[in-house]
């Protein structure tokens, strides 16, 4: 698969579900970059509110602008993969519906893959919009840019923002996104193009804003940790011939089990289900006792995961 000879430079690639919140928002982005050679592949994932006319509504003034309708709700990774078969461009960007891009956006990725040829993806930082971090960077580091090795990516799961771009070679050579890994399916990606031999760069300028949405659910949490400890399953197999990235991949799963146990604690007291099992006999010197042990060491626990809950979901 190639891209056409009168392609666009980028496709982007932005699947939507009931985002008819914040679409507008996203696309006016896309439409105000100084970089104007694109096509922007808008994925209505079976949308139940008005994400879909929305859409619609937005494309018309502007050619460059196309809407996929899926009808039936698949997630993110077979949205993303539906738009990337259709996709005509040398390069495909990837955009959520709910993010937005600074208007210098593809003009500055574009100039990464210019100054380094043997790149196959380059990433950008951005800043965080909603909750407790609202206006700082996803990296602290704001300047420069870095090539990140297959074991920087294993060691440090949040090294690649979302907000990438990457040569169409990638995608003919690796595939699409995992279905299966729904909401770790970019991580996953990644790591198969480091596998693959691809170079990723990371661009530290801040050229996004990357929503932090407030309403996510405590069972959400469960379901990505989940999520990310299959993931890590299946790569740790990936490096079966790599003793090191295997061993930072065996150190990550460690990490997200005793993560996953937090979070499991946590929603057992929501529903105060775990209290209900293990109270003892009303009255008792046991019941006494795990009383004072409980208030002591559960409370902590709870409170040390939803420091480190996982970023979006």
């Amino acid at each position: 698969m190639h891209s056409t000879a009168n392609g666009p430079a980028v496709s982007i690639i932005t699947p939507a579900y009931n985002a008819e919140r914040y679409l507008a928002e996203t696309v006016s982005s896309v439409l105000a970059q100084s970089f104007p050679d694109f096509e922007l592949l808008i994925v209505d994932d079976g949308s139940t509110d008005g994400t879909l006319a929305l859409a619609r509504a937005l494309a018309a003034p502007d050619e460059r602008v196309h809407v996929i309708p899926a009808f039936h709700n698949e997630g993110q990774p077979s949205a993303r993969n539906t738009a990337m078969r259709r996709a005509r461009g040398r390069y495909f960007a990837l955009l959520d519906s709910d993010d937005r891009w600074t208007p210098d956006y593809l003009a500055e990725q574009l100039s990464v893959f210019r100054r380094f040829e043997n790149v196959g993806v380059v990433t950008a930082n951005a800043v965080n919009v909603g909750g407790p971090l609202d206006g700082k960077p996803l990296w602290p580091v704001t300047s420069g840019t870095e090539q990140l090795t297959l074991l920087d990516i294993l060691r440090k799961d949040d090294s690649i923002c979302i907000m990438s771009v990457f040569r169409r070679e990638v995608f003919e050579t690796i595939g699409g996104f995992d279905p299966k890994w729904k909401g770790n399916e970019d991580y996953h990606f990644w790591v198969r193009a480091a596998l693959a031999g691809f170079h990723i760069l990371r661009n530290a300028k801040p050229l996004g804003l990357y929503r932090r949405r407030p309403d996510s659910e405590s069972a959400d949490d469960l379901r990505m940790l989940r999520g990310a400890i299959g993931v890590f399953s299946e790569i740790e197999m990936m490096c079966e011939e790599r003793p090191i990235e295997r061993a930072a991949t065996r150190r990550q799963l460690a990490a997200f089990r005793k993560r996953l146990i937090l979070a499991e604690i946590r929603e057992s007291v929501r529903r105060h289900r775990l209290l209900h099992l293990l109270q003892p006999p009303p009255g008792s010197l046991l019941s006494r006792a795990f009383g004072i042990v409980s208030s002591v060491w559960l409370t902590p626990l709870v409170w040390a995961y939803e420091l480190r809950r996982p970023r979006r979901v």
